[in-house]
């Protein structure tokens, strides 16, 4: 369902970019009518589909339109506002229009013209797409790789920052697509749209840990409840006609307030977050600071460019480019090392990015053969054969995708885990302390490519240091048994993420950067402690890894029990040895003792 609901969205995304990609090349077109609707907003007592230009040389000069007529689409006539106010018209194609001039009603055809984007708006526009299809896919990837309620609201985000239909909005792809399609696309554009301001509240009360700010459950629940009311206000606002209705400007205002307030919750929960967090929390969260900051001021423009008259005519565009926050959070993620990656999330990930191979081949063969071959309706039964043909070559191939994406991004890790987990099975035979020690460091430093790593051995009230890889030779032999460290372990029985805790022992090691810890637990004691370095290509040791080096920690517990055991039961067999020995020995004294006074 997670992958599903991912692809949908890039799927969404990239049904706006297409028709952006075909403006660019000259497929749509432009009639020469402006509309009230299209400039703003109308008073109460004015038809939006009034013409208030028409541009000269245009087909509609050419058809006689003249401002005051009122001009609407025949396939429109009647329909809901938003249908009349936004659509693309395809270029050389005629479209049947309905033209009311001084209360007559005639039919006109107008043939748009094709519209020819200068070479500046062509380099906008583009630089436009790249930035909105990257922002979507860091979405997609972090929701992937670790699902959660922090990334999906992320990558709800993703898709409403990404913004690909250019130069003009969503909705005009919307009312373009074929009615079966028509409610869905409108559904999904009242979805990431309508619930953007209290999805980014959730996200500040999660990020980056994945868990609400304590106490803040009650506003995150809130949180939930105003999305669904600002979806619902958002569609409202659309179907009404948007800006160019009055009922629509009353509701578009209305999600304009809840905008701000759910923006306002979501500042206050990131400087909480932001006050109550140290070590590299706090890093994450000063670059995602930035990015929230941009956010909040590209929104202002925005909102400027909607709803101030003297605003400049590109305000909106470039509001977009302030807006670094999903490049911010990606940074934290990579720089800090939020996520662990999954082999599952690898393998969704390649099936997200194969499914948009048929949707780009479908669009390929509307855009080029569609009005070509519309009258045979072969265009269809070429769009129907591509589909059925790569959900056919999917299906055959997933055991080979399987393999190629593990080989090509987790090959080296699961021969680390293999590794260590045939490392656990043999630790239980060993015979020797040597042994296990030898195990316990050197494996988990080969396998991992750590950087160093150190066993340390409770002697007494502290923690003297046994056997090492990579260790500086300059380190403490000795681990205080009050340390933060040593206390931490003990009272968690866990392994310990040692940033987590500001341990200071750390900055006396010179060229080493630990960053686990586990407690080596024999019987109901902490007897060690096993600290282990970053590795050497400083990726952090995933969820996976980290497993398998708490299993052969325990199995070496479990070891090194067992051997205490037998050193113990050598040592009683020693002992009973000796007291049988004895025992024959005081036998054998007293015999010659009995026989000594009768011989006398």
């Amino acid at each position: 369902m997670r992958v599903f609901a991912v692809v949908l969205g890039v799927l969404y995304a990239l049904a706006f970019g297409v028709p952006t990609i075909l403006y660019v090349n000259g497929y749509y077109g432009r009639t020469g009518v402006v509309t009230a609707g299209s400039v703003g907003s109308v008073a109460a007592d004015v038809d939006f589909n009034t013409v208030v230009k028409v541009v000269p040389g245009s087909p509609a000069a050419r058809a006689g339109i003249v401002p005051g007529d009122v001009v609407v689409r025949s396939e429109a006539e009647g329909a809901p506002p938003f249908q009349q106010l936004f659509a693309r018209v395809v270029a050389g194609a005629p479209i049947p229009f309905v033209v009311v001039h001084d209360g007559r009603r005639r039919d006109v055809s107008l043939t748009p013209a094709a519209i020819r984007p200068s070479g500046a708006e062509i380099a906008l526009i583009i630089a436009q797409l790249v930035r909105g299809l990257a922002i979507v896919l860091i979405g997609a990837l972090l929701v992937l790789l670790r699902p959660s309620i922090m990334t999906a609201a992320f990558y709800a985000l993703c898709l409403q920052f990404g913004e690909l239909a250019h130069p003009v909005g969503n909705l005009d792809l919307v009312v373009a697509v074929p009615q079966f399609w028509r409610p869905l696309f409108l559904a999904l554009t009242s979805i990431v749209f309508g619930a953007g301001p209290a999805v980014a509240a959730i996200f500040c009360m999660r990020f980056p840990s994945g868990s609400p700010l304590p106490g803040w459950r009650p506003v995150e629940r809130v949180m939930l409840v105003v999305a669904a009311l600002t979806i619902a206000d958002y569609f409202a606002a659309i179907v009404a006609g948007g800006t160019a209705t009055l009922l629509g400007v009353r509701l578009y205002g209305l999600f304009s307030i809840a905008s701000w307030v759910s923006y306002a919750v979501a500042t206050a929960a990131f400087m909480v977050r932001y006050f109550h967090a140290s070590g590299e929390d706090r890093d994450r969260l000063r670059w995602v600071a930035i990015g929230l900051g941009s956010f909040l001021v590209s929104y202002a423009l925005f909102w400027i460019s909607e709803n101030v008259a003297r605003a400049p005519d590109n305000l909106s565009n470039w509001a977009q480019f302030v807006n670094v926050l999903p490049l911010t959070v990606l940074y934290a993620v990579v720089r800090h090392r939020v996520l662990d990656v999954r082999l599952a999330g690898g393998r969704a990930l390649a099936y997200a990015v194969l499914s948009g191979v048929p949707v780009l081949a479908l669009k390929l063969i509307d855009a080029l053969v569609s009005r070509q071959l519309q009258q045979t309706k072969l265009a269809i039964v070429a769009e129907v054969a591509v589909a059925l043909g790569f959900g056919f070559w999917l299906n055959a191939s997933k055991r080979k995708i399987d393999e190629l994406i593990e080989w090509m991004f987790f090959h080296g890790r699961r021969i680390a885990e293999e590794r260590l987990r045939r490392v656990t099975r043999r630790v239980a035979h060993a015979t020797e302390r040597s042994a296990v020690d030898d195990m316990l460091v050197r494996e988990p430093f080969e396998a991992l490519q750590l950087t160093a790593i150190a066993l340390y051995r409770h002697v007494e009230n502290a923690y003297v240091l046994e056997t090492q890889c990579g260790w500086p030779a300059g380190a403490p032999v000795l681990i205080d048994a009050n340390d933060a460290l040593a206390l931490e372990l003990v009272a968690t029985r866990e392994p310990v993420q040692i940033d987590a805790i500001a341990w200071q022992g750390s900055r006396t090691l010179s060229g080493v950067h630990p960053v686990l810890a586990f407690p080596l637990i024999v019987r109901y004691d902490v007897a060690g402690l096993l600290l282990l370095g970053e590795k050497r290509d400083a990726e952090r040791v995933d969820g996976l890894e980290l497993a398998a080096v708490q299993a052969l920690v325990v199995a070496a517990g479990l070891a090194y029990d067992h051997l205490d055991a037998l050193e113990q039961q050598h040592v009683a067999d020693d002992l009973r040895r000796a007291l049988d020995e004895a025992r024959a020995e005081s036998a054998t004294l007293r015999g010659l003792l009995g026989r000594e006074p009768s011989g006398v």
